[in-house]
């Protein structure tokens, strides 16, 4: 069964958020990255009339992005392994040092102060 996470991307201007793109992990080790081509109200088109750019990682909108780790535009959205509190945010996450990169995305939801950019569980 595939876990799959929901980028989100909020303007800045206006507050509204959109479902960009779809981070799945399958068998635990391929990750895969889409655009949500949908035709919901608030995806990727309508993201795009509102001011959203294709992040450069990811250039083609009809295009499945695969890897067999983590994206490493994604893998800096989480916390360095090597900090001495690392224990501790994971303890305070509930998770374990033997969860994933994805469940630890799933946990933190991958948010930096320098972008717009969140991942949700999907429902």
């Amino acid at each position: 069964m595939a876990n799959k996470l929901c980028l989100l991307w909020q303007n800045a201007r206006t507050s509204q958020w959109y479902h960009i793109g779809d981070l799945v992990l399958r068998d635990t080790s391929v990750y895969a990255f889409t655009y949500n081509i949908s035709d919901e109200a608030n995806g990727l088109y309508a993201a795009l009339k509102d001011g959203y750019h294709l992040h450069p990682t990811f250039p083609e909108i009809g295009k499945e992005y695969e890897s067999n780790f983590l994206f490493s535009t994604f893998a800096r959205r989480l916390p360095d392994r090597n900090r001495k509190d690392y224990a501790p945010i994971l303890a305070e996450l509930g998770i374990t040092q033997e969860s994933t990169d994805f469940d630890l995305l799933a946990a933190t939801g991958g948010r930096l102060n320098s972008d717009s950019y969140e991942f949700v569980k999907s429902s």
